[in-house]
């Protein structure tokens, strides 16, 4: 009762004071809105090269924009700490003393500007250092930026209390003269190719303390407030983690005909894509490869292979360069024919150039980068034999290995690993449905990851920054996006504004906080307000609204009409959420909630129940339709429909499907299929579904990351790395450790491990601890089990 109490009066409170209300929510203009605002960052100012340039074009003439900054100073000793605090719009790359720092800052809005704190004490030495920051702004929005029509960075290095090394009007700057600005997007979802001359952008000018950066031109500047940037705020999550990495193998080199010996030509990929190669295996495992001088009209092929799926920066180092050879990487998940080629979608252009300046150098590429494959093709080279040495830096959120698991199956083993590799990949400053092609934080995939993540690192950051920023770009509608930020208005997606709100309460679920529903109580009303303008007058049921994309599932299921799955979210998210409430004292909410969710289920149970126990797909004209599909038993169950023949759904419905025995309409995609497997877990199916996984899962095993769809049945032309398909992730360990989360914050816990192999061993992280299950097979066939539970956790049988 006294707990009830003061989280009622907490609610209360943050009620009173506007603490609850979404960040996209306008704020009074107060100090107390600045109050967390590092003084050393309020001292500095936004900077980009000056419109009295004429050469750099005007301030706001930013379209796919490269600019570079430096700023020297001298130390008489280092400190022991350097807090440098960091941000651009749109995004940034650190550079001190030549050494690269970091990227950023994470995804965010410039009302409420994300910034980086880097403590950079171990980059500084005594005497003169520099600070050097690459920076770029697409001039455009996309997946993953809403652009206002500005660019700029800002930094402040804090030495002292009172003494700053801060971005002003005397930061040396200029806009990157030898960066193409009239490059090909990526895809429509992400920024464009980079097209870089080295011959008129000297590298030095990142290490080289003695660089002539006189003529550098002067700048516009900023108060660290001014619009849009309206204020500041952390980055909720870590810095990522990046490092160095090669390729595993030389796959192939060859040669062909080129098309274009231009060093413009916008779209680069086409080259790629259309030229004609002759290749052979190599297949070494050298880090180099030789492109050999060719003639006027030729190039040179050379392909690598990362050894699996990677996110980060391509790197090329190369040597012995005469000067304006070209050098155009391509990167792929695939490979055919030891060309490299292989992409998935058609307006996906993968393409980068760079064009050599004499003798050696090095260049690290902008734009985030998810690959295995890497094709490199050099043209315009009749004079020399270039040494290139391709890397990558690794660009991805620091999950750690907190989770352990292994078994004696091989098989299973490297399904879980294929898994979790994907995850990693997948979460970059925010969940990102593939770093392939889109990048986007589409959040029915983030859901999924978030459980994923759960076992991996038992880490709740990233989904929690993911909760807030899907927040804070609402619809006039009440709707969230899809995913956000974003200038995609064609992906508003109903059921993922409901999957929404359910992260609530698995946020709740796993940390046993609830602020994230005070702090945005709000969107989840105007969401459920939605809802109900939507209803249809017959059946009391949510329609669907043509002007949203209703995703559901990538299968043929009910759309039209009044389609069960999306009211069965809707039911789901109703009764989560009094749930919570009801758990933590906050009854008006509860009792609301409550209400609607017993009002909507009557009329699912009226409309959509079957005479023979199972659950229709959908209504129509007050009808229910005669369709009975996999997801729409699965959510009969996992609603607790009342008259809902579960028996009979298993045995004529999901136990075939689980078992291969037969197709259905309506299939569940790779994506969907997570709620299928914890339904039958539930319900004492573990072994068909450890079958399921053993069977389904194996082709991405053997590639090494999950793929987009499952590989039979599909009409979907899909990516393979897609994190919304690696929910064995949690899935394995849970079904052989027979561990399942019974309290909020894993408070209880039961215990019922599967002894489907001859050994295994789990480690589950959880906000109390790790919990241990391993077990071994004796000679005698028995089982020595040994389970350890941190003493917070409560066994429940």
């Amino acid at each position: 009762m006294k707990k009830i109490i003061a989280l009622s009066l907490v609610y209360f409170f943050a009620m009173s004071v506007g603490i609850a209300n979404d960040a996209c929510s306008s704020k009074a203009e107060t100090p107390a809105l600045w109050a967390n605002v590092p003084q050393a960052l309020k001292n500095a100012r936004w900077v980009w090269p000056s419109k009295k340039d004429l050469r750099s074009g005007s301030f706001h003439d930013i379209v796919n924009t490269y600019a570079k900054f430096r700023q020297k100073f001298n130390l008489n000793a280092i400190p022991k700490k350097a807090p440098f605090y960091i941000s651009a719009d749109q995004c940034y790359r650190l550079y001190i003393n030549g050494k690269f720092v970091a990227s950023g800052p994470a995804r965010g809005y410039q009302h409420s500007q994300p910034f980086d704190e880097i403590d950079i004490a171990k980059y500084l030495k005594k005497g003169e250092n520099l600070i050097a920051v690459r920076a770029y702004n697409a001039g455009r929005s996309t997946f993953g930026y809403l652009n206002q029509g500005i660019a700029g960075v800002i930094f402040a290095l804090e030495l002292d209390e009172d003494k700053f090394i801060i971005s002003s009007s005397k930061t040396k700057m200029q806009q990157q003269l030898g960066c193409e600005r009239d490059t090909m997007p990526l895809s429509i979802q992400m920024n464009n190719q980079e097209h870089i001359d080295l011959r008129i952008e000297d590298p030095a000018w990142i290490s080289d303390l003695n660089f002539d950066d006189k003529d550098w031109n002067l700048t516009d500047t900023r108060v660290y407030n001014s619009m849009p940037n309206h204020t500041f705020e952390s980055r909720m999550i870590p810095m990522l983690e990046e490092f160095v990495i090669y390729p595993k193998t030389f796959v192939a080199q060859g040669s062909g005909k080129t098309i274009s010996q231009e060093y413009r030509y916008r779209n680069v990929a086409d080259l790629f894509i259309n030229e004609k190669v002759q290749s052979k295996y190599i297949n070494d495992n050298s880090k180099f490869a030789t492109a050999t001088q060719s003639p006027n009209g030729e190039f040179k092929n050379l392909m690598f292979d990362f050894g699996k799926m990677v996110v980060g920066y391509p790197i090329l180092k190369i040597d012995n360069a005469k000067g304006g050879e070209i050098v155009d990487i391509y990167y792929t998940e695939c490979e055919k024919d030891g060309s490299g080629l292989n992409t998935v979608h058609s307006n996906l252009k993968p393409a980068h150039r760079l064009i050599c300046r004499a003798g050696s150098q090095e260049h690290q590429f902008f734009q985030l980068s998810g690959l295995r494959y890497l094709t490199i093709r050099v043209r315009n080279n009749p004079q020399s034999d270039l040494k290139i040495t391709p890397s990558l830096m690794w660009s991805a959120y620091p999950l750690g290995d907190k989770g352990k698991f292994k078994t004696s199956n091989k098989l299973i083993n490297d399904i879980w690993q294929a898994c979790k590799q994907t995850q990693k990949i997948c979460s970059l400053d925010a969940y990102v449905d593939t770093p392939y092609r889109e990048q986007a934080q589409w959040w029915g995939d983030a859901r999924v990851q978030a459980w994923n993540t759960f076992f991996i690192s038992g880490d709740a950051r990233l989904f929690r920054r993911g909760i807030r920023s899907i927040a804070m770009q609402p619809t006039p509608f009440g709707l969230t996006y899809g995913h956000a930020p974003t200038m995609a208005h064609n992906c508003i997606l109903p059921d993922f504004s409901l999957i929404w709100i359910l992260s609530i309460w698995d946020y709740y679920w796993q940390t046993g906080e609830i602020e994230a529903y005070f702090n945005h109580r709000d969107t989840v009303k105007s969401i459920f307000k939605y809802f109900d303008s939507v209803i249809d007058p017959q059946t009391d049921l949510a329609s669907y609204d043509q002007r949203f994309w209703l995703f559901l599932d990538w299968t043929k299921i009910q759309r039209g009409g009044q389609p069960t799955i999306l009211n069965m979210w809707w039911l789901e998210a109703l009764e989560k959420m009094h749930r919570l409430c009801k758990e933590n004292g906050i009854n008006q909410d509860a009792e609301v909630y409550k209400a609607r969710a017993d009002r909507l289920r009557k009329a699912i149970t009226k409309t959509l129940l079957l005479p023979n126990g199972l659950l229709a797909d959908g209504a129509k004209n007050g009808k229910a339709l005669p369709e009975t599909s996999i997801h729409a038993q699965v959510m009969a169950k996992m609603t607790n429909i009342q008259g809902h023949d579960f028996e009979k759904a298993k045995r004529e419905i999901l136990l075939p499907y689980l078992k291969g025995e037969k197709q259905f309409t309506a299939m569940p995609s790779s994506y969907w299929v997570v709620y299928v497997l914890q339904c039958m877990v539930d319900a004492g199916h573990s072994k068909e579904v450890y079958d399921f996984i053993k069977r389904e899962w194996q082709p991405f095993a053997e590639y090494g990351t999950t793929f987009e769809t499952f590989m039979k049945g599909s009409s979907i032309q899909g990516t393979h790395s897609h994190a919304w398909s690696a929910h064995p992730a949690f899935l394995l360990p849970q079904i052989l450790g027979g561990i399942k989360q019974e309290a909020p914050a894993w408070k209880k816990v039961s215990i019922k491990p599967n002894f489907f192999e001859d050994s295994v061993d789990v480690s589950y992280p959880t906000p109390n601890g790790n919990i241990k299950v391993s077990y071994k097979k004796s000679n005698d066939g028995k089982f020595k089990t040994e389970v350890i539970t941190p003493k917070k956790i409560e066994v429940v049988k």
